[in-house]
């Protein structure tokens, strides 16, 4: 999942231009969205060939559409609570990263639906 966030970050920053939800949180693009979806397969792809070499390719890289998909629902979702609660950043143990929250707001969704996920498998 933080593959997700650092490659939606960049691939954001770098080429997004489409706000993907303005009013929840203007800064998030649809490319950053897709760059988390890309994120998620080659982070899944990598891991999944390391720690479990008998799953088959396509159910890695399903696996990371998955989690990829789920971190940007996670990370809209502590967004919306940063804006109800009127705070730009969750916290600042992290200088100039937004907080702790900010840090597992995907991995509190990615978590649940990746054990999910390996239960079923």
């Amino acid at each position: 999942m933080w593959a997700s966030d650092s490659l939606a970050y960049y691939i954001g920053k770098g080429m997004g231009k489409r706000r993907l939800y303005k009013e929840v949180s203007p800064n998030k693009t649809i490319a950053g969205a897709f760059g988390s979806v890309i994120g998620g397969m080659l982070s899944a792809l990598l891991l999944g060939k390391l720690m479990m070499d008998n799953i088959a390719f396509y159910v890695l890289i399903a696996m990371g559409i998955a989690i990829g998909s789920i971190t940007i629902v996670g990370d809209l979702i502590e967004s919306m609570f940063k804006r109800d609660a009127g705070v730009k950043d969750s916290g600042s143990f992290i200088p100039g990263h937004g907080g702790i929250l900010d840090k597992i707001d995907g991995a509190l969704f990615a978590g649940p639906l990746l054990y999910w996920i390996t239960l079923i498998l």
